[in-house]
């Protein structure tokens, strides 16, 4: 059985720009291995950032009808 990762990776960097803001937290920025000359970004899993993952992604589907 696989381990869960620590990690949760974003390939949209408005969305990790929002949420590092809504977090207070720095988060990693690494080559996408699977698209060439794009980026994808890294968050700490943690309960505070799905809570925060959570809002963000309910207020955009939301205002995106």
């Amino acid at each position: 059985m696989r381990e869960k990762s620590k990690y949760y990776i974003i390939d949209n960097k408005n969305m990790a720009i929002t949420l590092g803001f809504l977090l207070n937290r720095e988060f990693y920025r690494y080559d996408d291995r699977f698209n060439k000359g794009k980026k994808v970004y890294s968050f700490v899993d943690d309960a505070k950032f799905r809570e925060a993952l959570t809002i963000v992604s309910d207020f955009k589907r939301k205002n995106n009808k």
